[in-house]
């Protein structure tokens, strides 16, 4: 199990984006989730079926890969909480990223 972890961060180092997802690094991103509202009233507004979370799984999702989610968070907590650090991003990243997206 180890080495798949270690896999996983290989292969996100290659895409130009290293994400841990050790239990607490997504812990985290989970929690700041939830506090900073995230699927809140923006995503809500932003899906068809007014369910924040069918944004990380429709089938024509604007993200398609790591660094075009660590990119997407990035925009999205710089309009949400401009003062949130990259850690906070990569911790939500790693947990959106484990969660839901699951990348090939």
């Amino acid at each position: 199990m180890r080495f798949l972890g270690f896999l996983i961060i290989v292969a996100a180092t290659q895409a130009g984006v290293a994400v841990a997802q050790d239990a607490k690094t997504l812990d985290l991103g989970r929690r700041l989730i939830t506090e900073n509202q995230c699927n809140g009233a923006c995503h809500q507004s932003r899906a068809a079926d007014g369910n924040p979370t069918s944004l990380f799984t429709r089938a024509n999702r604007k993200v398609n890969d790591l660094p075009a989610l660590r990119r997407q968070v990035g925009r999205c907590l710089s309009a949400a909480n401009p003062m949130a650090s990259s850690e906070d991003a990569d911790a939500i990243t790693a947990a959106l990223a484990h969660d839901y997206y699951r990348f090939p």
